[in-house]
């Protein structure tokens, strides 16, 4: 993977959703000052993939982070084997709970939201306060799917309705939304 396709994606994106277009240009900007944003020693901010899972009653995937001991979405760096951003989102839900192909399949080839977020320090791996870059895709989840949690990093997961996703985070409770409109179920 490139910059170039961290930069292709962005622009994308922000031709896709237009409202959103102020939200990603320091990300641009980091990418023009030739930033390595694929690495996660950037220490000005770096991509990350995560990936939204909706199973067949539009509830979305959510595991509980070891280090945050937070409620998140599946996802994590990327790595230098990952093709695309939608393939390091594919391989994080992959190693985070199980679930792959043929279970599960990406609605579209690009994210419907970009969120930037501030991470802690983390002095057990000699990183500093950081923000990450979080570029999600959406995926469908089949009926019969069984989630398998990578217990190194996962400690649980719960599967919430979009109403509930509202409270907490309601921009990316209206970008799934207006997703599913447009996407098709497993």
């Amino acid at each position: 993977m490139t910059d170039s396709h961290v930069r292709d994606v962005l622009l994308d994106y922000a031709r896709r959703f237009p409202d959103r277009a102020d939200d990603v240009r320091p990300l641009l900007g980091l990418i023009q000052q030739q930033a390595m944003v694929l690495s996660r020693k950037e220490a000005r901010g770096h991509v990350t993939c995560g990936a939204l899972v909706l199973n067949e009653h539009d509830h979305l995937l959510q595991i509980r982070h070891k280090f945050l001991n937070r409620w998140l979405t599946p996802g994590g760096h990327v790595e230098l084997a990952d093709a695309t951003l939608l393939a390091g989102a594919l391989r994080e839900l992959v190693e985070e709970t199980g679930l792959g192909p043929p279970m599960v399949i990406a609605a579209f080839d690009w994210p419907i939201d970009i969120n930037c977020h501030p991470i802690p320090a983390n002095p057990a791996k000699n990183e500093s306060a950081h923000d990450h870059w979080d570029f999600r895709f959406l995926f469908r989840v089949a009926p019969s799917h069984e989630v398998k949690l990578d217990q190194a990093e996962v400690t649980d997961s719960r599967w919430l309705g979009l109403d509930q996703l509202a409270n907490d985070e309601p921009m990316l409770a209206s970008a799934i939304r207006l997703a599913v409109r447009v996407s098709t179920p497993l």
